[in-house]
């Protein structure tokens, strides 16, 4: 019986990601091109499925790569985990569009809940982890986090845990009985 692998995203949203002065355009590209060379070994080590949760930011660019990775692997799978129908419903312009052309292009859209309420998002996050194998996180040191919170969940589930520095652009796996 052959078992998917499965591997979803976690990181902060752009405003957490800036790194002194650097604009923010570099930033985006260092990490994209980081993310992009750790999906990529994520794949060449059998994971085919990937969850992101369609936050802007990190979930965002990686939904974007694997959708991108599908031309040379096409029996990719992106699922889009969705916290709430209205999830974007405040945004505009150019993350609408964007958040909007990646759901077109998605394999699975799930919604772990139809409406807004407070803890959806961690809601949302713990579906991910759970029926993941692997978290490929961007995580800035920042405890006071979703990201945070995701990466410990994801360590108490016992889930392998691939943290990219995004100061650094090193990526390191997470120790299992080490707290971040």
């Amino acid at each position: 019986m052959f078992i998917l692998k499965t591997c979803c995203f976690t990181g902060h949203r752009p405003t957490l990601l800036s790194r002194g002065g650097e604009r923010y355009d570099v930033i985006y590209q260092n990490l994209r091109e980081v993310l992009k060379i750790q999906i990529t070994v994520a794949v060449l080590s059998g994971y085919k499925h990937f969850i992101s949760g369609m936050a802007m930011g990190i979930d965002q660019i990686a939904a974007e790569i694997v959708l991108e990775m599908k031309a040379e692997y096409p029996d990719l799978i992106l699922e889009c985990a969705l916290p709430c129908t209205s999830q974007s419903e405040r945004w505009a312009g150019q993350d609408e569009l964007r958040y909007h052309n990646v759901l077109e292009k998605a394999d699975r859209i799930t919604y772990v809940n139809f409406h807004y309420y407070p803890g959806c998002f961690a809601d949302r996050n713990h579906y991910m982890v759970d029926h993941s194998d692997m978290i490929i996180a961007i995580f800035n040191g920042t405890k006071r986090s979703g990201t945070y919170q995701t990466i410990n969940y994801a360590m108490k589930q016992g889930r392998k845990v691939m943290l990219i520095d995004p100061h650094t652009l090193h990526a390191t796996l997470a120790q299992q009985n080490t707290e971040h």
